[in-house]
C-alpha cells in the first residue's frame, strides 16, 4: 500500500481499535522487539469522532504559550530537552531586529 490511512491500518472493535498494519515488506527478526514495541504503545491510542485539531499538551487550554513551554522543560528535564535547548542557545541570530 503507498498510500494509506491510519483507518486502513485497523478497526473499530468492541474492545477498542484493533490494528492490522499492512507493512510494505517482511519484518527482519532485528525489527520484531521495535514492531513489538510500536504495537504495544498503539494498544493506548484512542480515537474520537470530530474534527483533527492541533493542541498544545503542556497547557490546560490547549493553546501554546513560552510560559507553558519553559515550565515543562524546566520542570521535567530529559536529554531530550536538555539537547534541544543547548541546539537553541547555539542559533546565531541578529542582535536587534
Amino acid at each position: 500500500m503507498n498510500h494509506s490511512s491510519v483507518a486502513d491500518m485497523g478497526m473499530i472493535a468492541a474492545g477498542g481499535h484493533e490494528w492490522n498494519l499492512q507493512l510494505r515488506r517482511r519484518v527482519y527478526d532485528w525489527e520484531l522487539p521495535h514492531l513489538n514495541a510500536l504495537m504495544e504503545k498503539l494498544r493506548f491510542v484512542s480515537f474520537e469522532d470530530g474534527d483533527d485539531m492541533w493542541s498544545w499538551k503542556w497547557h490546560k487550554s490547549g493553546s501554546f504559550t513560552v510560559k507553558s513551554m519553559f515550565k515543562n522543560f524546566t520542570e521535567s528535564p530529559s536529554q531530550v530537552n536538555i539537547s534541544f535547548c543547548k541546539k537553541v542557545w547555539k542559533i546565531e541570530a541578529l542582535l536587534k531586529v
